[in-house]
């Protein structure tokens, strides 16, 4: 009638490191690989904020390298400040490397309502593996503000093959 106690153990095991890699990814809600043999593996979202003193008193170096590696190269400070905003990196996978995919990110800013950003990269057919990065910086960020949500998505063939969505997403 009731289930052995290891049973019950690893259950609750399973369901937290489940819930706990969700929280890894900042407050994600995935739905990856929504067809087989896709999957969006990985999100890297950073904001560079010349203001925050976060990088300055950040005890993880890859927080102070992800700083100085975006800001390579900017000598004035206007340089400086039309890098400031963010960053999205992500990591997908595609069995069907023999199709091109097309990499959508869609957003909403701060200051522009319900208003849906779009910034889309076609990539060539050829590889499993891919990486691919959007920005919103400069201008955009400067007048609009900070990303408040968003949902990124992997196309082949006219489906949805691959998605991950923030938190706030809906």
């Amino acid at each position: 009638m009731f289930a052995p106690r290891s049973t019950v153990n690893v259950s609750i095991l399973a369901a937290a490191l489940s819930v706990g890699g969700c929280f890894q990814l900042s407050g994600c809600k995935s739905l990856s690989g929504i067809e087989e043999g896709a999957a969006i593996t990985k999100v890297k979202k950073y904001h560079l904020d010349l203001s925050s003193q976060v990088k300055a008193t950040a005890a993880d170096k890859m927080i102070n390298h992800e700083y100085e590696r975006r800001l390579f190269g900017a000598v004035s400070q206007k340089d400086r400040e039309a890098r400031e905003g963010f960053y999205f990196t992500v990591f997908w996978t595609t069995d069907n490397s023999d199709v091109p995919a097309i990499v959508r990110l869609e957003y909403l800013l701060e200051q522009t309502n319900d208003k849906v950003h779009v910034q889309e990269d076609e990539v060539a057919a050829g590889q499993t593996t891919n990486v691919t990065e959007f920005s919103v910086l400069g201008d955009e960020y400067a007048e609009f503000g900070e990303v408040l949500a968003y949902r990124i998505s992997v196309h082949q063939q006219g489906k949805i093959v691959a998605d991950h969505q923030s938190y706030l997403w809906e």
